[in-house]
């Protein structure tokens, strides 16, 4: 369990900087509610429908996926 906190963590300060960076905080948000989303389906199927052998691999995986496509599908030219 450290090691999916320490990824969302580093997925979090990495995306808070980039958002300033690109002076557009509307990326971080979106990138926050894409990995909640994308969290909650992901445990949800291992719950509920097809159980993997390691959860917290399962959801690091989701969590990068979810929040790089939550941030840069926000971002505007």
């Amino acid at each position: 369990m450290n090691v999916l906190l320490i990824n969302w963590v580093i997925i979090l300060v990495i995306g808070f900087f980039l958002s300033r960076y690109f002076k557009q905080p509307d990326t971080f948000k979106s990138g926050i509610i894409s990995i909640i989303i994308g969290s909650i389906i992901a445990y949800g199927v291992h719950a509920l429908w097809v159980p993997t052998s390691n959860i917290i691999w399962s959801l690091i995986a989701v969590g990068h996926a979810s929040y790089w496509a939550g941030f840069f599908s926000s971002m505007q030219r």
